[in-house]
């Protein structure tokens, strides 16, 4: 019998086996190869860590902001912003996520077919790339709201504070990920289309 390795392993524990597995594979640029091995450091890098520093750097300014006078009159607060913006975010997310399996097949063929003739190895887009491209900033949203309601439960500290802010900033740059995808997937359904409707001619 096969050992199972660590991150086999990881993978079966609740929450943190999907968070893992759904990270993994948009750090792989959604490669089906890393959906059974951890993508290598310089993915993980690339596409999740050098982000999460940034705006970690940045919750650190707003957390500061947060706790002046200035803001502190205005009664703001990151976890709460956090809970009244990402459930509508995440409901409209899953619902376009959904759309994914209605996607025709030429589209998809021809986005891979695009995608294998592109020079560029590391291409922001593929047929490949849909899945995680838009699962995983949904998945952050479901974490980022999970955090803010725990926070919710305990006295603010600048420790919260500078969490809740940098969770805050990295979910809104999330949505734009996402937009992002939404934006290309349509675009190139538009191409497709328009291609079928000349050759038809």
């Amino acid at each position: 019998m096969q050992k199972k390795s660590l991150f086999q392993k990881l993978k079966q524990i609740p929450i943190l086996g999907v968070i893992l597995l759904i990270s993994n594979g948009y750090a792989a640029s959604g490669e089906i190869s890393h959906f059974q091995a951890l993508s290598s450091w310089s993915n993980w890098y690339q596409r999740i860590v050098k982000n999460l520093v940034i705006f970690f750097i940045l919750g650190a300014a707003f957390s500061y902001f947060s706790y002046s006078e200035i803001t502190s009159a205005t009664g703001f607060k990151p976890e709460e912003a956090i809970l009244d913006i990402f459930p509508d975010i995440l409901g409209f997310g899953i619902g376009v996520f959904a759309l994914l399996f209605t996607l025709p097949t030429v589209f998809l063929a021809r986005l891979r077919r695009k995608n294998s003739k592109s020079k560029n190895n590391n291409s922001k887009f593929g047929a490949h790339m849909l899945p995680v491209d838009m699962a995983y900033p949904l998945m952050i949203y479901c974490f980022i709201m999970l955090i803010a309601a725990m926070f919710r439960m305990v006295p603010d500290s600048p420790f919260t504070i500078w969490i809740s802010c940098s969770l805050l900033l990295y979910g809104f740059y999330m949505c734009f990920e996402l937009l992002s995808s939404i934006f290309n997937t349509a675009s190139l359904m538009v191409a497709v289309r328009k291609l079928e409707d000349d050759n038809q001619e």
